[in-house]
């Protein structure tokens, strides 16, 4: 999966909770079955961590092993141009 692909998906749920003004305690407590629950595949070798209030909802998928440095390297993954080897994807919320 692209991240603009992932970026989308993430996006698309974060309206969903906010739409709703709740934020769901399995989105903060397991981030990764809420996520894969609502149909968002977890980049394989990633762990996600989930940052939300009121304002806001912060992504974060942290490598979990050394054999994504490998898959890095090879041209495999993307860093989107940070040059780090972490995806975040933030999405602040404007009330209309």
């Amino acid at each position: 999966m692209q991240n603009q692909d992932l970026q989308e998906e993430l996006a698309r749920l974060a309206q969903r909770v906010w739409r709703a003004r709740k934020i769901p305690a399995s989105l903060l407590d397991d981030p990764k079955c809420f996520l894969e629950e609502n149909g968002i595949e977890i980049p394989a070798g990633y762990e996600p961590r989930v940052t939300a209030n009121k304002d806001f909802i912060s992504f974060r998928f942290l490598p979990q092993k050394l054999t994504v440095l490998s898959e890095f390297a090879q041209g495999r993954l993307r860093d989107g141009g940070s040059g780090e080897l972490l995806f975040r994807f933030e999405f602040k919320l404007i009330w209309d």
